[in-house]
């Protein structure tokens, strides 16, 4: 229940780095389509397709969030994955000349205004004239019209078009983690979509300026400056020796100086110049908040925990650039293949590679019949069970591989480090779709699918007048359109699901893929667990050690550990009064009453007295009345 984590947040990114990109089941699909005269969306949750008539056949179909938008004419019809139905816009959006779409909300360009549309209560806005409308950019959710000197910009959490300032013309914009950034010249602005306010910063000689995670940094001759999203502030580091190499890795920023890198690490918020920077080296590359750069044949790796530190072997005829993946770098040398995660696990291996890749933190390398594979779980290179001498291109897809040959695929589980294999495939096309930590083998006929999940291949029923070439995936979900029908595999149960009537021409189908949840979404009512939603993971709810109430007025310093709420020490109750006990009371808290050796020297309770009287003798005694007041 705490939102601790919005002050301290570097262990929110280590955790990042521990699980890498291997969790895809925690996203969730729908899919949209369109035929004549119908808006076509498929449900993932349901497992079915819903099918609208509109009218006429829609000249657009733009999927956002695991909603779907469809444009009728002067209408726009919108899909909401929460109610599971298509309704049609209650306002006229005349000829929309694009629609664009941003964590299930969309906005229409007509003319010289647009149009944004909220998913939470399925209405549309529109903007006031923009001057020189140059088209929308999107962050988020929330969306911004490019005028010619400034932006108007519509927040999902405000609902309302809003004016920037002024930039003046020729300014440049950019979009990043529900945020907008501007640069004129030297001058910076970064607007935050908590507050709905714009901050500048000026920056000296401005050169390069970018975005990542809502957050946006600009380096100059001597600054290097960056906005954070969380503190709505600008930090500068200045005094610098011509900064330059502007590199984001998730929400952290890193340049270089020519003497040593500087970091600015999001989970802290601070910037770091440290003297065992290494000096000289080449490019500096990002990776889940860690960064990573080679010099004199060793891999230099950066990140929060360990700050800087080597590959402890050289590695010989070193070829640029590092590839990164989930956290994790590796590098091709000559006749060799080195991987590791930065602060240890790495891993040197002597082969003759002809093709390198990563995803989710794991990297394969293939050579002339086999692959090896390294994953942090266990950091060594470990080659294929398997061998073929005509192994293609590799394919990737959250922290699994792929590969192809002789007409069969070999799944790699990035989970458990082993390799499935297809068997046969007859009358395969030799297209492979990766999707999701899933794969989609397309044959003329048929659709075979290794699914991550079950750790096996399945076959997809007949798909009589297939044609093959228009199978699509999105988050280990697949779907493909037939002469009338649309077929939609759902991860969940393996199972394949038809268009329930025919269609006329369906068109493509597009992906529509949104996060199992949402800030504010992940409350658990447990005081001692933080609040978390990732959108790669869902909801987290990590154990903390924050302070907490255990419901008892008679224990002080209770803390959380565990998950639960840990009694501290009892209260101290002594009065420092011989002739009074103290107590505790769960209801009252420090409470006392007379000592009975000191009866002769103390009246007589009077029985209409009660506890009032006890109480005012205490007092009368030099007793002080202390109690716990509940938190």
């Amino acid at each position: 229940m705490s939102s601790r984590f919005l002050v301290s947040r570097s262990w929110l990114l280590l955790l990042l780095l521990a699980v890498g990109g291997s969790a895809g089941e925690a996203r969730a699909l729908n899919f949209c389509s369109s035929a004549v005269n119908r808006a076509v969306a498929w449900n993932e949750a349901a497992g079915a397709w819903v099918i609208q008539t509109v009218g006429s056949t829609p000249s657009q179909v733009v999927s956002s969030g695991g909603n779907c938008a469809a444009v009728v004419g002067s209408r726009v019809w919108t899909y909401r994955r929460t109610t599971g139905a298509w309704t049609e816009s209650s306002a006229t959006i005349p000829s929309p000349s694009s629609v664009i779409g941003s964590d299930g909300n969309f906005a229409a360009v007509t003319g010289s205004t647009v149009w944004a549309y909220d998913q939470t209560d399925d209405t549309w806005t529109q903007s006031e004239s923009v001057s020189g409308l140059a088209g929308v950019i999107a962050s988020g959710g929330s969306f911004a019209a490019r005028g010619s000197s400034q932006m108007s910009v519509w927040s999902r959490d405000g609902g309302a078009w809003v004016a920037s300032p002024s930039f003046g013309t020729g300014y440049e914009s950019l979009a990043s983690g529900g945020s907008f950034g501007a640069r004129a010249g030297d001058q910076v602005w970064a607007w935050r979509r908590s507050t709905a306010t714009w901050q500048s910063q000026t920056v000296s000689s401005l050169s390069e300026w970018g975005a990542a995670a809502g957050n946006f940094a600009a380096v100059g001759s001597s600054d290097f400056a960056v906005f954070d999203s969380v503190t709505g502030a600008w930090g500068v580091e200045s005094s610098l020796a011509t900064p330059s190499g502007l590199v984001a890795s998730d929400a952290s920023f890193g340049a270089a100086t020519g003497s040593e890198f500087v970091i600015w690490d999001a989970g802290s918020g601070t910037f770091s110049t440290p003297s065992d920077s290494p000096s000289g080296g080449s490019a500096l590359v990002g990776s889940k908040g860690s960064f990573g750069t080679t010099l004199s044949n060793r891999v230099w790796t950066w990140d929060p925990a360990n700050g800087w530190s080597q590959s402890t072997e050289t590695i010989n005829g070193l070829t640029l650039p590092l590839v990164t993946s989930g956290g994790s770098f590796a590098v091709l040398g000559t006749g060799r293949a080195w991987a590791g995660v930065p602060g240890g696990g790495e891993d040197l291996q002597t082969l003759t590679p002809v093709e390198l890749v990563g995803s989710g933190g794991n990297f394969a390398v293939r050579i002339s019949n086999r692959v090896w594979t390294w994953r942090p779980a266990s950091p060594t290179w470990t080659q294929s069970s398997w061998s073929n001498s005509s192994i293609g291109p590799l394919l990737e897809s959250e922290g699994n591989f792929g590969a192809v040959a002789s007409n069969r695929v070999y799944a790699f589980d990035g989970s458990d480090g082993s390799w499935n294999d297809s068997g046969q495939l007859f009358s395969f096309t030799g297209l492979v779709v990766a999707s999701g930590g899933n794969f989609a083998a397309e044959r003329t006929t048929r659709v075979n699918v290794w699914n991550s999940d079950t750790d096996s291949w399945s076959e997809s029923p007949q798909l009589n007048s297939y044609t093959p070439g228009g199978l699509v995936g999105s988050d280990g979900n697949f779907a493909t359109p037939i002469s009338n029908r649309i077929w939609a595999y759902d991860r969940s149960d393996s199972s394949w699901t038809q268009t329930s009537t025919t269609l006329t021409s369906p068109g493509a189908v597009l992906p529509s893929s949104f996060p199992l949840c949402s800030p504010g979404d992940c409350g658990d009512g447990n005081e001692c667990t933080d609040d978390v939603c990732n959108p790669d993971l869902g909801c987290q709810n990590p154990d903390n050690t924050d302070p907490c109430d255990d419901g008892s007025l008679c224990t002080d310093g209770d803390t959380c550990s565990g998950g639960s709420c840990q009694s501290g020490p009892p209260l101290d109750c002594d009065p420092g009064n011989p002739c009074l006990i103290g107590s505790c009371d769960e209801v009252l808290g420090c409470v006392t009453e007379p000592n009975p050796a000191c009866s002769a020297s103390v009246p007589a309770l009077s029985p209409l007295g009660g506890a009032a009287l006890a109480l005012g003798m205490a007092a009368a005694l030099g007793a002080t009345s202390r109690s716990r007041s509940r938190r």
